[in-house]
């Protein structure tokens, strides 16, 4: 900690506790304070949403500098209380705690227990989970995928196909492309920089074609919820084929009956001038306007809106865990390899928490300054435990 970071977290302390302002945080006080009062507060407040929200669950895997192999978990849901979908770290845990269980390896068991734990340890109900994303290694979806096999199988249209191709000369290419052949470039020169691009895309085709499973019934369904689809002459007085494919999101045969009877009447309920502003709005804003639209102070189709916006949080990619790893390797180095995953846990944690602010603005609750106490460390009688050492101070 920076004697700037030390002097401004006293300048910010209450008039009641007005003397620690001439108290010196030293580093055991401030792994006490970053990783059980700030994290250990923003963590129990998320663990709250959780246990009101449906969620999806993204992980993945990586060892850090100090040869600790991890699982990043982060969590994605509808947050009603400021009407955002968020993406959400939830934790990092460390895998193995002995050489015996390291020589294992990150099977699939391990890694779905210990994904498991997290939550129930937090008494987060496991109904509120409605999916999951990872990466694509056999580990985390099985070690006979055949999504590849099947793809190609059941997908009519072929990237490789040149029939199917456009002329180089129709491939939209960016303005600094278009703009360059109007100068006196070699004519030669701008049909092979075309052909690679489009040998590039070709590539990134073939290459979604085998991530994605465009037959599955939910990815094919999800235009339903377009605001251009609701509002067209398409728009089916029922979708009950649609919500049964989320029986994670809604089981309850009345609760479906109310969301279908609030679909029936979603085309015909709004005027032409009102269907023109929305069916051009974005997907999720269309879908929380209409969970926000009320007439004589009652909401018309709060259970329609609220299933949709579940059904958008919904994972597509798991890059927030490779984001993750990358803020860990910054924060675990070579001189600071003995830093504990626990203590990491604490400091992503505060970050979650101060990045909604700034660091200057940053303004304790009450229920982080009821932490500031002796419970607040992690080893009796403020025993310094050399292991977890959080900030070393260079001259």
């Amino acid at each position: 900690m920076s004697d700037f970071e030390d002097n401004d977290l006293r300048d910010r302390t209450p008039e009641k506790t007005k003397r620690s302002r001439n108290e010196d945080i030293g580093r055991t006080k401030a792994t006490a304070i970053t990783k059980n009062v700030i994290g250990k507060c923003y963590h129990e407040d998320l663990a709250g949403k959780l246990m009101k929200y449906k969620f999806s669950v993204i992980i993945d895997e990586s060892t850090d500098v100090g040869t600790v192999k991890n699982m990043a978990i982060y969590v994605k849901y509808y947050n009603l209380e400021n009407n955002k979908l968020e993406t959400k770290f939830w934790e990092l845990v460390q895998l193995f705690t002995d050489p015996e269980s390291a020589k294992k390896g990150a099977t699939a068991d391990i890694l779905y227990n210990t994904l498991l734990n997290s939550f129930i340890e937090n008494e987060i109900p496991m109904d509120n989970i409605i999916g999951f994303a990872a990466d694509g290694c056999n580990t985390m979806f099985g070690e006979h995928n055949s999504v590849s096999a099947k793809l190609k199988e059941q997908f009519p249209v072929d990237p490789k196909d040149e029939t199917q191709y456009l002329s180089l000369n129709s491939i939209y290419l960016g303005a600094s492309i278009n703009i360059t052949q109007n100068k006196n470039i070699n004519e030669q020169m701008l049909v092979d920089v075309s052909r690679r691009c489009r040998f590039f895309l070709i590539e990134l085709c073939i290459e979604i074609k085998l991530r994605f499973d465009f037959n599955d019934q939910v990815l094919s369904s999800l235009y339903y919820i377009s605001p251009k689809h609701i509002f067209s002459q398409q728009h089916s007085n029922t979708r009950l084929n649609f919500i049964i494919l989320f029986p994670r999101i809604c089981n309850d045969t009345n609760k479906l009956q109310l969301i279908d009877d609030k679909w029936r009447k979603l085309n015909s309920y709004f005027d032409s001038e009102i269907i023109n502003v929305h069916k051009n709005k974005n997907v999720d804003m269309f879908w929380l306007d209409l969970y926000l639209y009320e007439e004589n102070g009652e909401k018309l189709f709060p259970n329609l809106a609220e299933f949709v916006l579940n059904v958008l949080s919904l994972p597509q990619l798991n890059c927030v865990c490779e984001r993750l790893f990358s803020k860990v390797n910054l924060i675990k180095t070579k001189l600071r390899n003995k830093l504990m995953t626990k203590t990491i846990n604490g400091l992503i944690n505060t970050s979650e928490c101060v990045k909604t602010t700034t660091c200057v603005k940053f303004e304790p609750t009450k229920k982080k300054y009821a932490c500031l106490t002796n419970a607040m460390y992690d080893f009796p009688n403020d025993e310094l435990n050399i292991n977890e050492i959080v900030f070393d101070i260079m001259d």
